[in-house]
């Protein structure tokens, strides 16, 4: 993946849309050095953050992951595919037919190839949307972090990363702060986990929230990085399981929570 060159067509549909850095960053809710810093290849936005960015600048996910727009790639490879096929008619009719039956064979397959990326991006579009939220509590200063994991998500079993398991709901209670810098909230600390079930299956061993404390915290401490655990019964079989979360307090934190 060409962090280069993903920024630099980052950078392009911003100023498609008319819009300076500071701009963008205020319209989606992330500080100014961090769109430097995606525009010159020197990080990557997170996964949900493209996909904002995919609907706003109104391009294909894959187009910004590839650094280029696909249509643009897609006429200019067939352009010089029918050149080539014309070139080759002048000597041979017979096998400009051959190449012009491949050539429409490779467009479908690439046109099928490309709704299936389609449809799976926007299943990871929504998804993540509709099963992750916060709650905030402005006279205590705490705050509670929900997000449910699907049976066909990864999870690490006995063996591994496996697919399977109960479809559980964490909650992860925390105190938050003035940031560092003055601008926004930074987490100050985590109190507590709990994991329940949400089919058959029964929680009997809470792992806990776990993160390092030098890598677990980036930007000030508003963003925070850690893996839960836990072990889960159904009959007789025995799972263990933990997955992996990440939260932030750039875009959540608005209205009341900010006082």
């Amino acid at each position: 993946m060409d962090l280069v060159k993903i920024g630099t067509f980052l950078q392009t549909l911003r100023k498609e849309k008319g819009l300076t850095q500071e701009q963008l960053a205020e319209q989606i809710g992330v500080a100014r050095r961090t769109v430097s810093r995606w525009e010159t290849g020197s990080n990557m936005p997170d996964l949900d953050v493209l996909i904002e960015l995919s609907d706003f600048y109104e391009v294909d996910l894959r187009e910004i992951l590839n650094g280029e727009r696909r249509s643009e790639r897609m006429d200019q490879e067939l352009k010089e595919t029918v050149l080539q096929v014309a070139d080759y008619s002048r000597q041979d009719k017979t096998k400009l037919k051959r190449r012009m039956r491949w050539v429409v064979l490779g467009l479908l397959l690439i046109l099928a190839a490309g709704c299936v990326f389609w449809v799976l991006d926007r299943k990871k579009e929504t998804k993540p949307k509709q099963e992750v939220w916060y709650v905030f509590h402005p006279e205590s200063k705490t705050g509670e972090y929900h997000q449910i994991f699907r049976r066909d998500e990864w999870v690490y079993g006995p063996d591994g990363p496996i697919v399977g398991g109960p479809d559980v709901e964490v909650e992860l209670l925390f105190t938050y702060e003035k940031a560092a810098d003055g601008r926004g909230y930074s987490f100050a600390e985590f109190k507590d986990c709990t994991v329940k079930a949400l089919d058959e299956w029964t929680i009997f061993e809470n792992g806990g929230f776990h993160f390092d404390e030098e890598t677990g915290f980036s930007d000030l401490r508003r963003i925070a990085r850690g893996t839960f655990s836990y072990k889960a019964m159904k009959g007789d079989t025995e799972w263990v399981g933990g997955h992996g979360v990440e939260m932030n307090l750039y875009m959540i934190l608005t209205g009341d929570t900010q006082n």
